[in-house]
């Protein structure tokens, strides 16, 4: 303490502010002469740059129109100075933004039909010097194609306006190509204009309207020499193919005739139905083609009067030169195609297959051919056993519910769970690890983590008998792995999955049974946590349903206690557990507030 004053406060009891300039008040018309001022510097600064001019427009919408305006008359005289190219741009985005707004006239943002007017005006002045710049637009994509005057969208008609606006645009399209011929305009220049301002729907666009659904062979070679990645020619030849209008074969042999674009060549081989393999396409092509072909991601097109014959020549010739995922797409494609036999024996194929990176669908269609085989084959051991090791191989893809046979591999013998063990675990006489068993026991860890299972559970009910069958089995396995110490926790972690007794109470009686002649502290730690990591995922609701679970798990302790004292200690543990849980988290909750 400072001598002669109990404070142990200084002199400064109050603090001290600097001087500072009072706020003045500022007034919206302020802030918007501000607006205003920055705009004006902006297009000051905009110069002859696309961008920026789109940018501008972008932005310009809630300034008074008289602003607008202005930026307008500075627009068009800066277009006069900039190329086609550019120019284009701009007077697209101004298209593009009537459209927007007249169709979507009742929502809060969209401007009034004065100032579209306005839009317009500017649109019709911006000239370019090359005319065909002008038919660029027709080749945009169909949902937001730029109508100038589209029917408006309403939500109670939605459908029927679709309809209509595609109307307007085939007519669209219809008129401006009647136009573009009858002033002798060059189809080439177009293409080539279209293909470098990457446009969607050219080829498409092309064969439907200006070649009125016929084969253009003077437009098919403009594509051809103005699209290198061939995407424009695929979209000319696949809407002409699905219209009926060309032999696919012969512009097949026309694309080699003019270029070796492989990638090309397999995406028009890809278009073919195939209902006879021995005249498909794809079997006169060379290795490399049916590896690009068998490996492409797009589904395999098989006629319906296929016969049973074809499938199985698809399924040999994707296992030959596809790849994991499509071989896989295959199989789902075609499983009621061929028969349960037939799906097995292609399904087991995939162990000879290089597996690639997943699929978002991997998952998917591994769960649902499995499931068939599931249906049809557990009970069948020597089957069963070889789709446990499929199984197996995918069990980084596949969830442990999905993996039947495996569960039942596991649940009917502790072989194999007890060689995971092995791998992952030390033995007792603190074996030596070398780096080729810490990376296996990296690669097998997921699986076996995943392995949540009752020993010999079938059908929800446990039989003591065959338990402790398995339990002892187990154990020996353990000791002559050396790995004994091991025993409590790994089989208290697995009891945890018992199903109900016939009391209603967990664990069942032959699990409570097993429990009470195999009791350790390691047992008992090893259930708890299992028993309490099973609850997962849970929202913090100030311990109200902590406390119905140590309700819950008392009230099942109590009615195990008499005749099963240790199942029950386990029980009253995790109770006492989430009573503890509960009473924390109301006391942080009333803490909180």
């Amino acid at each position: 303490m400072p001598h002669g004053t109990s404070s142990i406060c200084s002199t400064l009891n109050t603090p001290k502010y600097r001087r500072i300039d009072e706020p003045e008040e500022l007034y919206a018309h302020e802030v918007n002469k501000t607006y205003i001022e920055y705009l004006r510097m902006c297009i000051d600064r905009a110069y002859t740059g696309a961008d920026r001019w789109i940018k501008i427009l972008q932005h310009v919408k809630p300034y008074d129109i008289n602003i607008q305006k202005e930026v307008f008359e500075k627009l068009v005289f800066i277009c006069k100075k900039m190329n086609d190219e550019e120019k284009i741009r701009i007077k697209n985005e101004i298209r593009y933004e009537i459209f927007r707004h007249r169709y979507f006239e009742d929502a809060d943002w969209s401007m009034p039909q004065e100032v579209l007017h306005e839009y317009e005006c500017v649109m019709n002045k911006i000239v370019v010097g090359e005319k065909i710049y002008d038919y660029l637009y027709i080749f945009s994509h169909v949902y937001d194609f730029p109508l100038l005057n589209p029917i408006p969208y309403s939500k109670e008609e939605n459908t029927e306006i679709h309809n209509q606006n595609y109307i307007l645009r085939e007519e669209e399209i219809n008129a401006r190509i009647k136009k573009f011929k009858e002033k002798g305009y060059s189809i080439d220049r177009l293409i080539q204009l279209a293909v470098k301002e990457k446009y969607d729907i050219v080829g498409e666009v092309l064969a439907q309207f200006y070649c009125d659904g016929l084969f253009d062979e003077k437009v098919f070679c403009s594509l051809m020499e103005n699209d290198k990645e061939g995407k424009y020619v695929y979209d000319y030849v696949s809407y002409l193919y699905r219209k009926g209008i060309i032999d696919l074969s012969e512009v097949i042999e026309k694309v080699k005739s003019i270029s070796d674009n492989k990638n090309l060549l397999t995406n028009l081989i890809s278009l073919e139905f195939v209902e006879d393999y021995e005249n498909a396409l794809i079997v006169k092509e060379n290795e490399d083609i049916k590896k690009m072909y068998w490996s492409r991601n797009v589904r395999l097109r098989i006629s319906d009067k296929a016969e049973h014959r074809v499938f199985i020549w698809a399924i040999n010739e994707c296992k030959k030169y596809g790849s994991f995922n499509t071989y896989l797409e295959l199989l789902y494609d075609i499983k009621d195609k061929i028969s349960v036999q037939e799906l097995y024996k292609a399904t087991l194929e995939i162990s000879d297959i290089k597996s690639d990176v997943a699929s978002s669908m991997t998952d998917y269609y591994l769960k649902e051919i499995f499931n068939i085989l599931q249906q049809n084959f557990i009970d069948d051991d020597e089957k069963c056993a070889e789709l446990a090791t499929l199984e197996w191989m995918c069990r980084n893809v596949l969830e442990w519910e999905h993996m039947k046979c495996m569960q039942k591999i596991m649940k009917d013998d502790p072989t194999f769970y007890a060689l995971l063990v092995s791998i992952i675990y030390k033995a007792d006489d603190n074996e030596n690890i070398d780096e080729e068993k810490r990376k296996l026991a990296n690669k097998v860890y997921s699986g076996f983590d995943k392995a949540k299972f009752c020993p010999t559970e079938k059908d929800g009910e446990v039989i003591y008998e065959n338990l402790k069958k398995w339990i002892e089995k187990f154990k020996e396995l353990l000791i002559n792995q050396k790995q004994e110490r091991l025993f409590g926790n790994l089989v208290g972690r697995l009891l945890a999955y018992s199903p109900i007794g016939e009391d209603g109470y967990s664990p069942c009686e032959a699990v409570r049974m097993v429990i009470e002649e195999y009791y350790t502290d390691s047992l008992k730690t090893a259930y708890v946590v299992a028993e309490e990591n099973k609850r997962g995922v849970h929202m913090v609701d100030s311990g109200k349903s902590e406390l119905i679970l140590h309700q819950r798990y008392q009230k099942n302790a109590e009615a195990l206690q008499e005749r099963y004292p240790y199942t029950a200690d386990i029980y009253f543990s995790i109770s006492d557990n989430y009573r503890r849980e509960a009473e924390y988290e109301r006391k942080r909750a009333e803490d909180e507030w």
